[in-house]
């Protein structure tokens, strides 16, 4: 494992679940995706779930001085915590080969089946984002920026959107498609959401209020 930064950026897993604190204090810590155990003290529990509670992270200076009991270097090399490095993340060229695919598959449905590809990924009712964003959505974009790169991949984001919702849901997140707008656009803007977050490779973005269903309260997205 790479050394730790001190402005190396952590996020909670976001597929982690933990038990109540036993006689010695440690907490059994289940890694849902991995099927593996871990047990950590109290004071890296309580890490844990201040990380859960923030959307963007802590860097290693913030954390060693919020948490000063928790060992960060442990946690991280049991898997349990995300890191992004101060120089970024690097592209994954396996994942945007997938995104490419995806994307060209995306295309073609909704040239074929047009709106129907999208209505039955709108949530009617979308979350906001309360937890931490996976880092997934993060190598998801940096994917899709790699993969644009390839002649004939869509930047429509429509089809974009389309692309990340497919490639998602492979990987068991319930994803859905969130369009947003503000009532002057003439077209707007679709992205895709995991658990609340936007996942979008878009470089102006547009932030604007989400669609919801009617009577619903729209939120800015």
């Amino acid at each position: 494992m790479a050394e730790l930064g001190r402005l190396d950026v952590f996020r909670a897993r976001d597929d982690l679940y933990l038990g109540p604190p036993g006689a010695d204090g440690r907490v059994l810590v289940l890694d849902q995706a991995g099927g593996q155990y871990a047990q950590v003290p109290s004071s890296g529990a309580a890490l844990l779930l201040d990380l859960a509670q923030r959307e963007w992270g802590l860097t290693r200076a913030e954390a060693e001085t919020q948490h000063p009991h928790a060992n960060l270097d442990r946690m991280v090399g049991l898997g349990l915590i995300d890191r992004w490095p101060a120089e970024g993340l690097p592209p994954e060229r396996r994942l945007a080969a997938e995104f490419v695919v995806q994307n060209i598959a995306a295309r073609s449905r909704l040239k074929v089946v047009g709106w129907k590809a999208v209505r039955s990924l709108l949530d009617p009712d979308p979350p906001n984002a309360t937890n931490s964003r996976p880092l997934l959505a993060d190598r998801l974009e940096i994917a899709a920026n790699l993969g644009f790169s390839i002649p004939g991949t869509s930047r429509l984001c429509t089809v974009v959107a389309l692309s990340f919702v497919a490639m998602l849901r492979r990987r068991g997140y319930p994803a859905t498609i969130a369009i947003c707008s503000d009532g002057d656009q003439v077209d707007p803007h679709a992205y895709a959401l995991l658990r609340g977050h936007r996942v979008d490779p878009s470089d102006d973005q547009l932030e604007a209020p989400i669609l919801r269903r009617c009577g619903t309260p729209c939120v800015s997205g």
